[in-house]
């Protein structure tokens, strides 16, 4: 492979991803986690002529790499880089081979991406390829949180009202509704 300048790489990622329809940024960073892998594949094996990279190897890579991206769980950030499966990857990847930014082995085939991961059931590879889940998306939860303390509240405190149940579990109820209602000034703070 010859040696390209950024300019050139810069040109060929541009008409990559026009072609693809992926995110020029996107395949950049399939394209750098490719290499990390690679390099530390050699770190691992520095007597290897060659290093070969698996389908499911790569995917793991970007996975991992997902992951360890802040701003969102890793379906949000594969989903927001246009990352739905990992075919999605396999087409980079097989236009990287393409415009000559990466080599392919005999035996590689895009095939082999087929089905190794779906973000919509990103959780299932991230247990099988032992990758412990770093951001998890917790305001829904928060927000189940605030209105089930607002409801049980505001229930405690017309139960007050009618008799059904004491004052003190009153007074318990519209602490609740106050907290509940409370949480909804707590603004969700960016990743």
């Amino acid at each position: 492979m010859e040696q390209l300048t950024d300019d050139q790489i810069d040109a060929r990622l541009i008409e990559l991803s026009q072609s693809l329809g992926y995110r020029k940024e996107t395949i950049a960073w399939i394209w750098g986690a490719c290499h990390r892998l690679e390099q530390q594949q050699h770190d691992n094996h520095p007597d290897s002529p060659r290093i070969e990279l698996s389908a499911y190897d790569i995917c793991r890579a970007v996975v991992a790499e997902a992951n360890e991206t802040p701003g969102g769980s890793v379906k949000e950030i594969l989903i927001l880089t246009g990352i739905d499966r990992s075919e999605d990857v396999g087409r980079i990847i097989d236009g990287l081979v393409e415009k000559e930014l990466m080599t392919a082995g005999e035996q590689d085939s895009t095939l082999d991406f087929d089905d190794v991961f779906d973000s919509a059931d990103i959780g299932s590879f991230l247990t099988q390829a032992g990758i412990k889940q770093k951001h998890i998306k917790l305001w829904p939860t928060y927000v189940m949180l605030m209105w089930g303390l607002y409801i049980v509240g505001v229930a405690l405190v017309a139960g007050s009202y009618t008799g059904r149940v004491t004052p003190e579990v009153g007074w318990l109820g519209w602490a609740l509704g106050m907290i509940g209602f409370a949480m909804q000034f707590v603004r969700r703070r960016p990743a």
